[in-house]
């Protein structure tokens, strides 16, 4: 969600995903399916070979440290395999904005505060698969995991979501401009201002989540628990690359995560 002052891994339908650079394909549709291709394979369908065999790594052990010190290269030893963008890496996440994140437990993060961001510093990101495991306290908690978007400071110039993508946590789906609730664009599985969640899959509050996220391309999708809820085609000027963050929307939300997984196409 814009700002204003004031769990495991899930089984993915990505079989019905087409890679919009793929070559021509023989498709059929048949009734209450969704459509089938014969094509050569494309980056979307590695994933779907793929999603079955992932396990989650083991979370970190210690506090997160974020202070600035040289750049590490990301541990993508194995291109195929999901990695866990870790907290405790030196260096690896730095805080933009007012907010903060503080330690909730060994691999944990919550927000506090706000507004601000906290962005994974080592890379940029184009075509990827993303998992966050999430948990909201309160109705009125807010976050959002961004995507795509440039550095903070070049997104001092406008609002993330605008420089890139968010997919949103809001529970009560709350529209600022027209001081309304319940608005798609606004739910948590959103693409905030761009697509809306189509379907509520959130668990009870104190409950973990699993966000899935697919860039693949122009594809945007968002799987919530499960259950895809948001698909997309993203705008001709939104950037095809850039960072991943985690958002810190106001004073009294609190937002826990851990480490992001993530794994690249």
């Amino acid at each position: 969600m814009r700002n204003r002052p004031s769990a495991g891994s899930s089984s993915m339908p990505w079989s019905s995903v087409r890679e919009r650079r793929a070559l021509p394909a023989r498709c059929e549709s048949r009734p209450s399916s969704p459509l089938r291709c014969a094509s050569p394979p494309t980056l979307v369908a590695r994933l779907a070979r793929g999603s079955s065999s992932f396990r989650r790594p083991p979370e970190g052990s210690g506090p997160a440290v974020f202070a600035a010190g040289p750049a590490l290269a990301p541990p993508w030893a194995d291109m195929d395999s999901f990695q866990t963008l870790s907290f405790d890496s030196p260096g690896a996440w730095a805080m933009a904005g007012a907010g903060r994140f503080v330690s909730a437990g060994p691999g944990l993060l919550e927000s506090e505060g706000g507004p601000g961001l906290l962005w994974y510093t080592l890379a940029e990101f184009s075509d990827f698969r993303l998992q966050v495991d999430w948990l909201a306290h309160a109705l009125e908690d807010n976050s959002g995991v961004f995507f795509r978007f440039p550095t903070a400071e070049l997104a001092r110039k406008q609002p993330d979501w605008k420089a890139g993508f968010e997919v949103q946590i809001d529970e009560r789906g709350v529209d600022p401009e027209h001081d309304t609730l319940g608005s798609p664009l606004h739910l948590t599985g959103a693409l905030y201002m761009l697509a809306p969640a189509v379907l509520k899959a959130s668990r009870p509050l104190g409950e973990w989540n699993t966000f899935d996220i697919l860039a693949g391309g122009l594809e945007l999708r968002v799987v919530l628990n499960g259950v895809e809820v948001c698909t997309s085609t993203a705008p001709a000027y939104k950037p095809r690359a850039g960072r991943i963050g985690l958002q810190a929307h106001h004073a009294g939300s609190r937002v826990r995560f851990r480490a992001p997984r993530l794994q690249r196409l």
